[in-house]
């Protein structure tokens, strides 16, 4: 078509898009910006996704531990855009946060702990800045 080699109009592989996963009128978008001695086009392409590549995205942060923007990076998509498809997910599949009558056990004996052992580290804390001071 004459169109090859044209960044505009070329519409090769990319991460994750391509057959099949672009949608078939790739939506150009011109604007003029008037300078004094001449106009630039400033040009964007919008990529639309499937549902399973969104869905493995997301599966990608949820299920590792691996920061979103990394993900983002590696996927070669806005982390915005990653964002919005896992706060999505979310929202669609809530987790059940109520616990065993067995994990209020634990979790209460571990805040007890937790509080026991801030109370030494605090005290250990004092002594220590003591002894320095009687040192100097």
């Amino acid at each position: 078509m004459g169109f090859e080699g044209d960044p505009v109009h070329d519409r090769g592989a990319e991460p994750g898009v391509g057959e099949g996963g672009v949608c078939p009128s790739i939506r150009i978008v011109a604007e003029w910006e008037n300078d004094s001695r001449e106009r630039k086009a400033i040009v964007s392409r919008y990529r639309k996704f499937t549902p399973e590549y969104r869905a493995e995205a997301v599966k990608m942060v949820i299920e590792t531990s691996r920061p979103m923007a990394e993900v983002a990076r590696d996927l070669g998509i806005n982390e915005g855009t990653l964002g919005n498809w896992v706060t999505n997910y979310r929202n669609e599949h809530p987790v059940s946060e109520e616990l065993t009558i067995d994990e209020r056990a634990k979790l209460k004996e571990l805040e007890r702990e937790n509080r026991e052992l801030r109370m030494e580290r605090d005290f250990l804390k004092k002594a220590a800045a003591f002894f320095a001071k009687e040192q100097q």
